[in-house]
C-alpha cells in the first residue's frame, strides 16, 4: 500500500504561532482563514481486508493527530504546526489490527504550505514479546518530546525479526522493547546499563574508531565514545537511534572537532585519570564539573576508564536537543595562577546566552600574570612552567590572559588625540566614535554597557571595546555599528545567544563551523559592504589573517636571531635553544637580564604561544591581539620598549612591511597597519571605524 499526501487540508493551530512568536490571540487560525495546510491521502495500493485507513501526525511540543477514514479515500485532519513530525499511515482490517503501516519522519508543517508525502507501507513487524509493551505505550511520549511508538517502529530494533545474537536475557530474545528493556522492565535505561553493548560491542562501526586509533588494552573500540561501554545515548536518541530526533546535530558533531576520534584533546592521555584535565576532556567530566560549578574537578578514576570524546551529554543535560544546554548561571572563573579570582570571572549565563558552556574549555589555563608574579629561578626554568595551554579564545576575547607588563596596562591611549566625552544620553556610547580609548583593560561585559544596558562610569575611558565580544548580548542594541539601512545591528538572532553561539552555531550548526548561514545571519549586519557570505570570508576574515600571521612569524624570526630560541609547537616544552632540541632554561640570558627584563622575555614567549595556539585569534580579540603582537616585538626588536617596531618591521621583510618597495602596497599597507595598533609615540590606536 502506498499512500500519496496532496491535496487534504491540515488546519494550523495559531495558539502554536502563539507559543512559537510570543504573538497575542489575535493569531489564532481557524478554519477558513487561509492559514492551513492542503494534504491529501489517497490509497494507491492497498489489501482486499483493508477497511480503514488511519492517519497520525505526532511530534513534540504538539499534541497526538489521529483519525480513522472509512476505506481508502482519505480525509482530513486538524493538526498544530510544528518540526520534527512523523505522519503514520496505517492500513487497518475489519478487527482493527494493523494490515500494513508506514512512515514519514522529519516532516516540517507550517502555516499556509502544502506538504507531499508518499509514504510506502508494508506489513507490521510482530513479536509476541513486544505486543504489551506497544499497546500500552502507544500514545507515551520519550524524552525528545515525540511518540514513543511512531519513533520506535521506525528503528532498525523494530524492523529486525530475524537476528539472534543479542544474546536472550530478561525474558526477551530478540531485539526490540522486551529486548532492550525486558518484559517486566528490568532494565530501564539499557544505554547506561550495557545492555547495547551486549548486542553491539562486537560490531561498532567505523564511526565509532577505527582500529589505528585503539593502544593495547583498550580493545572496545566505543571507549573513546563512551566511558565504561555504557551511555550510547550519549549520541543516539533511544528509540530510533540512527534516524531519530537530532539526527542532523549528529551528523553535524560527526564532521566536528569535538568528535575526531584520534584528535590531541581525547587522545594524548586517557584523560579520565588526570585531576583538571578531565573536566575538559572527557564529557562525563564536563558534565560532573558543571553540576557543582566547578568547585570539584578531580579525576573520574585512578585507574582508567579509556578515552572519550566530546559528546553530546557534555553540553546537553538531556539528548532531546531543547534547552537542555547545562547552566553556568554564576559565571565561571578561570583558572589561572597568580591572579585574583576578581579578575578572571567571564560573564555570567545571563549576559552571554547559552555561549557560557564554551567558556570553561576555551579559557586556556594560565595568564601573563603567572609570568608576572612568577618568583622562581629564572635562570632555570623550562617554559613548561608558563604555559598558556590551547584554543584560549575566550580568554583572549575577555582580556583575561596575555603578557601585558610590557608597559602600564592603566595608561590611557587616545584615539587622533581626541578627547572622550563625560556624558551621554540613553542610546549613545559613553566615548564618541572618535574619541574611543584603548588600554589593558576591558570594559565591563565587553562594552560601554553593562549587563542591563546601564552605562558604565567614565573612570571605564580608554577600555577597550569589541563588538565581537557583545554579539549575542544586549549590549549590542548600543553598539556604533550599524546593518545597510542604518539601524542598529540589534535583529533577534544578534542579541539572546552570546557570542560563541552567534558565530559557530549559525541554525544550530554542531560541526561548529562558521558557514554561510553564520555570515548571514551574524557579520553581514556589521560588514554589508562586502555584500555577500563569501566576500565576507575571502575579503575580511581571511584577508585579516595574513597580517596576523605575518606578524607572528616576524616576532618568531625576532626570537631566534635576537636570543638564539626556536618555537615548536609541537614539542613540550616548545621553546628550544635553537637548533637544538635542548629546551631553552635561561630567561636571564646567563644574567645579562634583569628580572624584569627576564620576565619580558618570557612574557613575549608566553603571548607568541597563546595567540599561536589560538589560530582566530585576530577574530576574537583583533584589537587586544595587536597590542599583544606590537608590544612582544617592540621589546624583542632590542629588549627596550621604545616604539622601534615599523623600522624594525621594514629591515625584517621588505616586501611585506615596506611600501616602497614592497610587492603590494595593499598588503604592505594591511601589515603596516596591524603593527601600528598602538603607537606610544602619537598615543593613538587604531581609527574607531577600523576596531572590531
Amino acid at each position: 500500500m502506498s499512500i500519496n499526501v496532496s491535496k487534504a487540508r491540515y488546519v494550523l493551530y495559531g495558539l502554536a504561532l502563539l507559543a512559537l512568536n510570543g504573538c497575542g490571540a489575535s493569531n489564532v487560525a481557524t478554519i477558513g482563514d487561509g492559514s492551513t495546510s492542503k494534504v491529501t491521502v489517497k490509497v494507491v495500493a492497498s489489501s482486499a481486508d483493508v477497511t480503514k485507513t488511519r492517519l497520525i501526525v505526532t511530534g513534540p511540543l504538539i499534541p497526538i493527530a489521529k483519525h480513522d477514514f472509512a476505506g481508502n479515500s482519505g480525509g482530513t485532519l486538524e493538526v498544530y504546526p510544528g518540526s520534527d513530525l512523523i505522519v503514520t499511515a496505517q492500513g487497518l482490517k475489519a478487527d482493527g489490527s494493523i494490515a500494513y503501516e508506514g512512515y514519514q519522519s522529519n516532516v516540517t508543517i507550517v502555516s499556509g504550505n502544502n506538504p507531499t508525502f508518499t509514504i510506502t507501507t508494508n506489513p507490521p513487524v510482530v513479536k509476541a514479546e513486544n505486543q504489551p509493551c506497544q499497546s500500552c505505550h502507544e500514545s507515551y511520549r520519550d524524552i525528545t518530546g515525540q511518540n514513543l511508538l511512531a519513533s520506535y517502529k521506525q528503528s532498525g530494533h523494530y524492523t529486525n525479526d530475524s537476528w539472534t545474537t543479542g544474546l536472550p536475557k530478561n525474558g526477551a530474545s530478540l531485539p526490540g522493547c522486551a529486548g532492550c528493556h525486558g518484559t517486566q522492565h528490568q532494565d530501564p535505561k539499557p544505554s547506561d546499563s550495557g545492555r547495547c553493548f551486549e548486542c553491539h560491542g562486537s560490531s561498532l562501526s567505523l564511526k565509532h574508531t577505527s582500529s589505528s586509533a585503539l593502544t593495547a588494552g583498550e580493545a572496545n573500540a566505543a571507549r573513546y565514545l563512551n566511558l565504561n561501554g555504557t551511555n550510547c545515548s550519549a549520541c543516539h536518541e533511544p528509540h530510533n537511534p540512527i534516524e531519530g530526533t537530532g539526527k542532523l546535530q549528529r551528523e553535524q558533531w560527526e564532521d566536528s572537532g569535538h568528535a575526531k576520534l584520534k584528535g590531541l584533546a581525547w587522545s594524548h592521555y586517557d584523560f579520565t585519570t588526570r585531576d583538571t584535565c578531565n573536566s575538559c576532556h572527557t564529557s562525563a567530566g564536563f558534565a560532573k564539573a558543571v553540576n557543582n560549578n566547578f568547585t570539584d574537578k578531580k579525576a573520574l578514576s585512578t585507574t582508567t576508564l579509556g578515552k572519550q570524546v566530546l559528546t553530546c551529554d557534555a553540553c546537553h543535560s538531556s539528548n532531546d536537543f531543547k534547552n537542555s544546554v547545562r547552566p553556568l548561571s554564576t559565571g565561571y572563573s578561570v583558572p589561572y595562577t597568580a591572579s585574583s579570582v576578581a579578575s578572571t570571572v567571564i560573564p555570567n549565563g545571563g549576559f552571554i546566552g547559552n555561549s557560557q558552556v564554551c567558556i570553561p574549555c576555551h579559557s586556556g589555563l594560565n595568564s601573563g600574570k603567572i609570568v608576572e608574579g612568577y618568583t622562581g629561578n629564572l635562570a632555570n626554568t623550562n617554559f613548561g612552567t608558563f604555559n598558556s595551554h590551547y584554543m584560549a579564545a575566550a580568554g583572549l576575547m575577555y582580556m583575561k590572559n596575555g603578557f601585558t607588563a610590557f608597559t602600564s596596562a592603566s595608561a590611557p591611549v587616545k584615539v587622533n588625540n581626541a578627547s572622550a566625552s563625560t556624558s551621554a544620553s540613553a542610546g549613545v556610547p559613553l566615548f564618541a566614535a572618535d574619541g574611543v580609548f584603548r588600554k589593558y583593560t576591558s570594559i565591563p561585559n565587553g562594552y560601554q554597557y553593562t549587563y542591563g544596558n546601564t552605562l558604565t562610569s567614565s573612570s571605564d575611558g580608554g577600555a577597550v571595546s569589541s563588538t565581537h565580544r557583545i554579539l549575542g548580548t544586549d549590549a549590542i542594541k548600543f553598539d556604533t555599528h550599524t546593518d545597510a539601512s542604518g539601524a542598529k545591528t540589534a535583529s533577534l538572532t544578534m542579541t539572546t545567544r552570546g557570542p560563541c553561539l552567534s558565530c559557530h552555531m549559525g541554525n544550530a550548526n554542531h560541526t561548529w563551523e562558521i558557514n554561510a548561514d553564520s555570515y548571514n545571519k551574524a557579520c553581514i549586519n556589521c560588514h554589508y559592504s562586502e555584500a555577500t557570505a563569501t566576500t565576507i570570508k575571502t575579503g575580511f576574515v581571511e584577508e585579516q589573517s595574513v597580517p596576523f600571521t605575518n606578524a607572528v612569524n616576524f616576532a618568531l624570526s625576532l626570537l631566534k636571531t635576537k636570543y638564539n630560541i626556536d618555537y615548536n609547537d609541537a614539542a613540550y616544552p616548545y621553546f628550544y635553544v635553537a637548533n637544538t632540541t635542548t629546551a631553552f632554561t635561561d630567561w636571564t640570558l646567563g644574567g645579562a637580564l634583569t628580572t624584569a627584563q627576564a620576565k619580558k622575555l618570557a612574557g613575549a614567549c608566553f603571548n607568541i604561544n597563546l595567540v599561536h595556539r589560538e589560530p582566530a585569534a585576530f577574530v576574537h580579540a583583533r584589537t587586544y591581539v595587536r597590542r599583544l603582537l606590537y608590544d612582544t616585538i617592540d621589546f624583542l626588536d632590542d629588549g627596550a620598549m621604545n616604539m622601534s617596531v615599523t623600522a624594525s618591521a621594514a629591515i625584517y621583510n621588505p616586501t611585506i612591511y615596506n611600501i616602497s618597495t614592497a610587492t603590494s602596497a595593499a598588503t604592505a599597507t594591511t601589515s603596516l597597519q596591524y603593527l601600528k595598533a598602538y603607537n606610544r609615540t602619537t598615543n593613538a590606536w587604531y581609527s574607531a571605524s577600523e576596531r572590531p
